[in-house]
């Protein structure tokens, strides 16, 4: 899309100040049990629930698990199926029912909207109802899914909750931008904040992870990094072995790599804040719906007012 069709898309006409869109690793709801591997780490997700009861803030969030949670039901190697994707497809299939289901479970007191979506259908999302015309009729597509979010946020005890359709598409699942890393929905979550900016003036990401936000090489906590800092030689020094969980495919070289290509495009169409978080601590989570720092805070710059 070029540069100025996308300005079309972001106007002043947007109804709402501020969004949340935590993201929840895989990582953050799965625990290893003693003797069978990753399971589903019932408590973490209950104590996350009991974070997203409280808020008064509106939110977007983007579960992964799928993969995981399918895992812990189905094994497809001793049914002879190998091929990675494939069987992740598989996986993320049948668990996205029971990761719905526990997200229901753990957040009683609002509605959740679950939801999946690809990336293709995130961008055709984005497009509807400016200039661009179907392929198939030459009429202007009516944007039925803002208008849900739109009236969705007119309360905050509704939560969209959203995974990728890894049955439909595999991009999750294959290789981040040829390298070793799948992607985790991280692009998913800043594929969607693009979304949310037709509606809202700010956005702020909260990448829930099992590190305690981004570590310097003494394995302190770094609490914050700017965009206008993050050239890739920074990003590959924070990021030196880029560890990963078995539960989690994404790691948080990634995850900078996602968080700084979607600030520097998108940063001026209103404001936008990144976290990194300790998922396994849902106080962390708290404290940012608070409007307190924690983890790794990740902006435009250190001149920036904020959010």
């Amino acid at each position: 899309m070029e540069a100025a069709d996308r300005n079309k898309l972001y106007t002043d006409e947007r109804t709402y100040e501020h969004i949340h869109v935590p993201k929840f690793g895989s990582a953050v709801l799965m625990c290893d049990s003693i003797n069978n591997g990753p399971m589903i780490d019932h408590n973490n997700i209950a104590n996350i629930g009991l974070v997203m009861e409280a808020t008064k803030e509106r939110i977007f969030g983007l579960t992964s698990g799928a993969v995981s949670f399918g895992k812990t039901r189905m094994n497809l190697a001793e049914l002879g199926i190998t091929d990675e994707v494939i069987a992740k497809s598989m996986y993320a299939a049948n668990g996205n029912s029971l990761l719905f289901e526990r997200w229901n479970e753990a957040i009683r007191t609002k509605y959740i909207l679950p939801m999946l979506l690809t990336h293709r259908g995130a961008y055709r999302i984005r497009i509807e109802g400016t200039e661009f015309e179907t392929e198939m009729s030459g009429k202007k597509y009516n944007n039925h899914f803002l208008n849900v979010l739109e009236n969705t946020y007119k309360t905050a005890n509704i939560i969209p909750f959203l995974n990728n359709q890894d049955l439909i598409s595999d991009r999750e699942l294959k290789k981040f931008q040829g390298g070793k890393e799948f992607s985790d929905n991280d692009e998913l979550t800043t594929s969607v904040a693009k979304i949310l900016l037709r509606i809202t003036h700010a956005l702020t990401l909260e990448f829930n992870t099992s590190a305690n936000g981004v570590l310097d090489n003494s394995g302190n906590t770094i609490p914050d990094l700017y965009i206008d800092d993050l050239d890739d030689k920074t990003i590959h020094a924070l990021t030196p072995d880029d560890a990963k969980t078995d539960a989690g495919t994404g790691g948080m070289r990634n995850k900078l790599f996602t968080i700084r290509k979607f600030m520097r495009n998108y940063g001026k169409y209103g404001k936008l804040v990144s976290y990194v978080l300790n998922g396994k601590d849902p106080s962390q989570l708290e404290s940012v719906f608070n409007g307190e720092k924690a983890g790794t805070r990740i902006s435009q710059s250190a001149n920036l007012t904020e959010i």
